[in-house]
């Protein structure tokens, strides 16, 4: 038996309807506003604070020269949050306060885990902050911060013996350790 052939105009009408469907989607999202600029700043914020905690909390189990490593990058965390704080308070919100650690490390190979974790996490909300921040002079700053964040990872990564990279992009990358 041979398939019905349909004249040419219903076929035009289902083109028709069917490009009139590529119209249909999710609506595009809001702009970025610079409401929630602050909001998302506390976030890095509590985020920074969090890495800077682990490294506290896992540093002397490492062995040199990744423990000259840590207390680098913890530094570098520290000044961070202070930018971070201080463009917050900029806008006239209190910035989240730090926490301790809690964690429970027992070795050098848990810590390297622990804080290459740490660093994923950090360059991952980094990436998300790029496109939310309504100010794009926060948006720089935050690209800025971003790439000291994959450095620090790129460096636990090679101490857990992993390869830099995983491919072109960030998000082709493998979380876990």
């Amino acid at each position: 038996m041979r398939a019905p052939v349909l004249p040419r105009r219903a076929l035009l009408w289902q083109a028709a309807l069917l490009a009139g469907c590529a119209e249909l989607g999710p609506p595009p999202l809001p702009p970025p506003s610079t409401a929630d600029d602050p909001a998302i700043l506390n976030n890095l914020l509590a985020l920074e604070y969090a890495a800077g905690a682990a490294y506290d909390g896992t540093r002397h189990l490492l062995a040199e020269p990744r423990r000259a490593h840590a207390a680098k990058f913890r530094a570098e965390h520290a000044r961070h949050a202070d930018a971070l704080a201080a463009a917050i308070r900029e806008r006239g919100v209190e910035p989240v306060q730090p926490t301790p650690f809690r964690g429970v490390v027992e070795n050098e190979a848990q810590a390297l885990r622990l804080l290459a974790g740490e660093e994923h996490g950090l360059a991952s909300a980094y990436v998300a902050a790029l496109a939310a921040f309504a100010d794009r002079d926060l948006a720089r700053a935050a690209g800025n911060i971003l790439a000291v964040e994959v450095l620090h990872w790129a460096a636990w990564r090679a101490a857990l013996g992993r390869a830099p990279s995983d491919g072109p992009f960030f998000f082709d990358q493998t979380a876990e350790f």
